[in-house]
């Protein structure tokens, strides 16, 4: 199951019809997670780490949900990735530079962040890099979901910012995501 969640938190601001979207989204989060309580099998593969302190391993990576998270060198991907790890997923967290990925492995912390935590250092407005991405998925865990937080936030009033930085925010809040998406497909 690919759980595709949009989470453009930019796009809300331009458009009333993306807030909406991003509530229906978290209540859909919410009440999959609450499913997901009562459903054995489903609870048993989302349980977190054990609480005997045991650390995750490479050995339990196939059974292993993974999350793709974008936009985690900082804010809402950051703390996105941060919560998923604590709950045991794995997560494949995309970064712009590769130092980026060092604030969420302070973040996670411990051991815990060599096993569960693969940077992925790529650029969402890169074709060839999102594609690169979607065959490092390909070749690792299952993966169970996506949580699209890269973005950017034009601020100024229409007349006052050029076109081009309206462009800019929409190949990464937009046409971004899609990208995302197509790199998750299996």
């Amino acid at each position: 199951m690919l759980l595709s969640i949009v989470s453009t938190a930019a796009s809300a601001v331009l458009y009333p019809a993306a807030a909406a979207c991003l509530l229906a989204a978290i209540w859909a989060i919410t009440l999959a997670l609450a499913e997901a309580r009562t459903a054995p099998g489903l609870a048993a593969r989302l349980a977190p780490p054990p609480a005997d302190g045991a650390t995750p391993s490479a050995d339990d990576t196939p059974s292993r949900p993974w999350v793709l998270v974008t936009g985690t060198s900082s804010g809402i991907g950051l703390a996105t990735a941060a919560e998923l790890v604590t709950r045991g997923f794995g997560v494949y967290a995309t970064v712009r530079r590769a130092d980026d990925g060092d604030a969420l492995r302070a973040a996670v912390g411990g051991p815990a962040s060599e096993a569960l935590v693969r940077t992925v250092v790529c650029d969402v407005t890169r074709e060839e890099e999102m594609a690169a991405v979607g065959e490092q998925l390909a070749q690792g865990g299952r993966l169970w979901g996506l949580v699209a937080c890269a973005g950017v936030s034009v601020t100024g009033t229409v007349e006052e910012t050029p076109a081009a930085a309206w462009a800019a925010q929409l190949e990464v809040n937009v046409v971004g995501t899609v990208r995302t998406i197509h790199a998750a497909l299996p």
